[in-house]
C-alpha cells in the first residue's frame, strides 16, 4: 500500500481513476449518489482550501482503492471517506499513522484511533450545498420543496426549490410549503450513497 496526500496546492493525479473506483463503490451500495469526475474532486480542492484540509488516497499496486477529506482542524474531521470494505482497516491504520492521528471526528463525534478499525466507511459531508447539486442529475426534469436544517453551517438552513434535470441541479430558497423536511446529514447520507432517504 501508499498513501498520498493532496492539498490546494497540488493538483490530483490520475483523477478520473479515482472516480471511477469511487462512482464503483457507490453503485455497489446505491442507486442514487453524487458522480465524481476530475471537476468534482477540483471542487473539494477548492473547498478543503479554506480549511486547510487534504485529501488523503490510498493506493495498491497503483489502484486506488481508498480514499478521504479531511479538514486542518486538531482534532480533524472526516468530511468524506470511501474505501473498499477489504482495505478500510489498513487504510485508517496508515492514515492515522502517517498524520500522526490519536483522535478525529467522524459524523461530529470525536472517536479514539482504535475504535476507528472497527467503523464501516462510506460516508461524506455538504459544505457548499449549490456547489454538490450541479453534480447531480436526473433522467427527467424534477422539482422538489426541501426543508434543510444544517446545525453546523446556518448558510445551509432553508427551504429549497430544488430543480434537477439531465444537466445538473439547482437549489433555490422559496417560501413555498416543503414537501419534505430533513436533517443535512440524513440529505448527505442520500446523495452521498451510503443511505436512503426517508421523509420524517
Amino acid at each position: 500500500f501508499r498513501v498520498d496526500i493532496w492539498d490546494s496546492q497540488n493538483k490530483i493525479e490520475h483523477a478520473k481513476e479515482l472516480a471511477d473506483f469511487v462512482n464503483n463503490q457507490l453503485q455497489s451500495v446505491s442507486s442514487c449518489f453524487i458522480v465524481r469526475n476530475a471537476d468534482y474532486f477540483s471542487e473539494i480542492i477548492k473547498q478543503l482550501e479554506y480549511e486547510k484540509g487534504i485529501i488523503s488516497i490510498l493506493y495498491k499496486k497503483d489502484e486506488p482503492v481508498g480514499y478521504c477529506f479531511l479538514d486542518g482542524a486538531n482534532p480533524r474531521s472526516i468530511w468524506e471517506l470511501v474505501c473498499a470494505p477489504e482495505y478500510q482497516k489498513s487504510f485508517m491504520q496508515i492514515l492515522c499513522e502517517t498524520l500522526d492521528l490519536k483522535q478525529i471526528f467522524v459524523k461530529n463525534n470525536l472517536h479514539e484511533f482504535k475504535s476507528l478499525l472497527q467503523e464501516p466507511f462510506v460516508m461524506g459531508r455538504i459544505v457548499y450545498l449549490n456547489q454538490f447539486a450541479k453534480y447531480i442529475s436526473s433522467k427527467k426534469d424534477v422539482e422538489l420543496i426541501l426543508k434543510i436544517q444544517d446545525k453546523n453551517i446556518i448558510e445551509n438552513s432553508g427551504t429549497y426549490v430544488w430543480k434537477l434535470n439531465q444537466k445538473g441541479s439547482i437549489f433555490e430558497k422559496t417560501d413555498l410549503l416543503p414537501q419534505i423536511s430533513l436533517e443535512i446529514s440524513d440529505l448527505t447520507g442520500w446523495l452521498f450513497g451510503y443511505q436512503s432517504l426517508k421523509n420524517p
